[in-house]
């Protein structure tokens, strides 16, 4: 964009600076066309006698109709009149320059911005990872840590970072529970947004003997920063320093308190973890999820309100599939998470300037 702008600036300057026209000949007596500015008609002042007709008297040189018949004349006017144009023109051409860099520059620099460090939401109990061909996935929650960077693009990568680490819960076919730290088996993969990312772990990273069930438990202070090579240490520091720092630790009253909206987030994304990822629902699988959602250690420590909250929009969802609205039931309530979470995202902003 920086070139394009630059290019069109110059070829306007430079098509308005020869538009001014050839130095005027000697010899031919005839003006071009930018100079018909110059030929002014000039007299000298009206002398004027008692009982007399008024006549202009002409100065030397001039013709009857005022204008300058001596070449010398006409070269001298036309050349400072050249110059006083080639000025005026060169002024607009560093305007439009100046013009054309304000506007280019805040869209490059904004180009140049990481995306989004964020913030992942504090689940409570583990929320369990649905497994096919190798590759278990699972969707979680997230909020944004400064709303001037530009939002995350579709697969934009992160690491993990912040004062906790999130917990691989392995259930084996015995029902025992093992917990590993997530750090170097999970990877944080953004669908384009700042409210959700998706964690994935291929499941040929851990030997387990026999089928095993894979959940993740995600502890408060657990944040994202935009992955980045090694050969760029300083970002990741500013970053990594901002995802431990005293803004997270400000964010856990707005969206891993006990409140309402943050209480009906945490169980819509539950439920959309329940549902598969493409593909129809079938009425009956779509009207069950609830029940399967209802887990007494993870609701006793929620506000009634805020389940109830996630239970109307799990209604109203399920009640435009059974309408025959074109509605999936996970696409419904992954919009009421997002416009729930992009609330609570607002407020945190409000909170505090500067970051």
């Amino acid at each position: 964009m920086t070139k394009t702008t630059i290019r069109f600036v110059s070829r306007w300057c430079a098509g308005n600076l020869l538009a001014v026209g050839p130095t005027v000949g000697r010899t031919s007596g005839r003006l071009p066309l930018w100079t018909s500015v110059v030929a002014r008609p000039r007299t000298r002042p009206v002398q004027v006698q008692d009982d007399a007709e008024i006549v202009p008297e002409s100065e030397p040189g001039l013709t009857e109709n005022g204008y300058s018949s001596q070449p010398e004349t006409i070269e001298r006017n036309c050349r400072i009149e050249k110059g006083q144009v080639m000025r005026s023109e060169l002024k607009s051409c560093i305007l439009a320059a100046l013009i054309a860099i304000s506007i280019t520059l805040p869209s490059q620099a904004t180009e140049n911005l990481r995306p989004q460090v964020l913030g992942l939401i504090a689940t409570a109990t583990p929320t369990p990872l649905t497994c096919a061909d190798g590759v278990c996935s699972g969707f979680f929650s997230t909020f944004c840590m400064q709303e001037k960077r530009p939002k995350p693009v579709d697969g934009q990568r992160y690491d993990l970072a912040g004062r906790a680490d999130p917990l691989l819960v392995v259930r084996g076919p015995d029902g025992q529970e093992n917990r590993f730290s997530g750090t170097g088996l999970l990877e944080f993969t953004s669908e384009g947004r700042y409210t959700a990312i998706r964690v994935t772990m291929a499941t040929d990273r851990l030997v387990v003997s026999g089928p095993a069930s894979f959940a993740i438990e995600v502890p408060r202070g657990v944040a994202l920063v935009p992955h980045r090579p090694a050969d760029d240490p300083v970002v990741q520091q500013d970053d990594r320093a901002l995802a431990a720092g005293p803004r997270r630790f400000a964010a856990e009253s707005f969206f891993e308190h006990s409140n309402p909206r943050a209480d009906a987030a945490l169980v819509m994304s539950r439920l959309i973890n329940l549902l598969p990822h493409s593909g129809p629902v079938p009425a009956r699988t779509r009207h069950e999820v609830w029940d399967r959602s209802i887990d007494p250690a993870l609701m006793r420590g929620l506000t009634i309100e805020g389940i109830q909250r996630a239970r109307d929009s799990y209604d109203r969802c399920n009640y435009y599939a059974d309408a025959g609205y074109r509605v999936r039931l996970r696409g419904c309530l992954d919009k009421a998470h997002d416009m729930l979470l992009k609330t609570l995202n607002r407020d945190f902003w409000e909170s505090e300037t500067g970051w």
